[in-house]
């Protein structure tokens, strides 16, 4: 284990720091750092004013315990000095390394600082932080004639931090891949850490993380029915569980509505794929993977969409591959009417049969230049691509109310 400590150059004043169950007496809180928690590294963040000041006396202390480095950094007057910080700690800490943080003697912007390190080693050296501790010099209590400050472990506000990049992901893509793991992480803590059989332990969390999690592999996916039954199933969770959420997974709670919201137009029971609130649902998806930008999530679905409303008006069976295939035909031969000039005659329901011809022209050009890749003779660029769904998108709300 690798100890990542500062000191500063205050006249620290001798305390019993108290741990769990332990104590230390010391001026310099590195020194119950190393007693608390042992590491055989400890990686020292110091000014010049504090090396000349403490460092000594922090060695003497120590008495060669463990190995000892000091990182010398500038004062922290400016950005150009904290990026100097920030680049030395980083490159002090080795790839997969367990380190634990002691914030106590930061100076200035250093603790906020050292957060933000933290969660860069993390992500971009997998470094596990199994501890953030802050020895509360200015919360000591006289125990007889002893003072005695605690160590507060603020490991959680990683935690938070994880919470709210996981929900910055989810209402921003779409993706729940981390929010439903640190659900599930919520339910399986609770119970490991409880102590007591009759407490008040979470019993829905866990599956509403999974739900969560297959919703959200179900929109990757484009599949429609796992979508409608599973954002059915997380809402109902969420109703439910509320007060689970607020106790063990409480960042979770400001965003529930919000999680509603974003599931509760596509959610209905699964075998009402091609009734009137399964077709509204699967349109409410249309739009989500088209707000989101996954365009070939929307353009993909769009197309199955059309097909289903039209083989409804023809009374076909939506469900059915073959009967599916025949009106896929018939678009075709429409749209083949359509890109050769001539006039597509009739209606379907409330729609001319030209407009029809017309937007499944553009969905299929789309779909086929994106589903290949561009791999195709005379392959539209990107932009192009995503002007053509902008303008056929909005097109899409003429068949949900399709007198059929």
């Amino acid at each position: 284990m690798l100890a990542l400590t500062f000191l500063g150059t205050s006249d620290y004043q001798k305390v019993f720091y108290q741990y769990k169950d332990q104590q230390i007496e010391t001026c310099l809180f590195p020194v119950a750092l190393n007693h608390f928690f042992s590491p055989e590294k400890m990686n020292v963040v110091v000014t010049k004013q504090a090396y000349d000041k403490h460092y000594e006396s922090l060695k003497a202390e120590l008495k060669d315990r463990l190995a000892l480095h000091a990182i010398d950094v500038l004062y922290g007057n400016g950005e150009a000095d904290l990026w100097d910080m920030f680049d030395k700690i980083v490159e002090s800490i080795p790839d997969e390394s367990e380190l634990v943080v002691d914030i106590t003697h930061g100076f200035r912007a250093q603790p906020m600082l050292v957060l933000s390190i933290c969660m860069y080693l993390r992500t971009v050296k997998n470094v596990n932080i199994s501890h953030i501790v802050y020895g509360a010099y200015e919360a000591r209590k006289k125990n007889g004639g002893t003072e005695i400050a605690p160590v507060w472990d603020l490991t959680p506000f990683l935690l938070l931090m994880d919470w709210n990049a996981a929900l910055d992901k989810f209402m921003k893509s779409g993706s729940a891949t981390e929010l439903s793991g640190l659900i599930r992480k919520s339910h399986q803590k609770a119970w490991k850490e409880s102590l007591h059989e009759s407490a008040f332990l979470p019993k829905k969390l866990q599956n509403l993380g999974e739900r969560i999690g297959e919703l959200s592999n179900g929109l990757t996916t484009i599949r429609p029915i796992e979508i409608l039954e599973n954002s059915r199933s997380v809402i109902s969770y969420i109703d439910s569980a509320e007060e689970e959420i607020e106790k063990y997974a409480k960042p979770f709670l400001p965003q529930l509505e919000k999680v509603k919201h974003e599931y509760i137009m596509m959610s209905a029971p699964k075998e009402n794929l091609f009734e009137s609130t399964g077709l509204a649902a699967q349109y409410e998806i249309i739009l989500w993977y088209y707000h989101k930008k996954y365009y070939q999530q929307a353009v993909t679905l769009a197309r199955e969409w059309i097909i289903s409303k039209m083989c409804i008006s023809f009374k076909k069976d939506p469900g059915s591959f073959k009967d599916r295939e025949d009106l896929a035909n018939v678009l075709g031969e429409w749209c083949q009417k359509f890109i050769g000039g001539h006039k597509v005659e009739g209606k379907t329901g409330d729609l001319n049969n030209q407009e029809i011809a017309g937007l499944w022209s553009t969905i299929i050009q789309v779909r086929n230049d994106m589903n290949h890749a561009g791999m195709r003779k005379n392959p539209k660029p990107s932009k192009s691509i995503i002007k053509q769904i902008d303008d056929f998108i909005p097109k899409l709300e003429k068949f949900l109310f399709n007198a059929d």
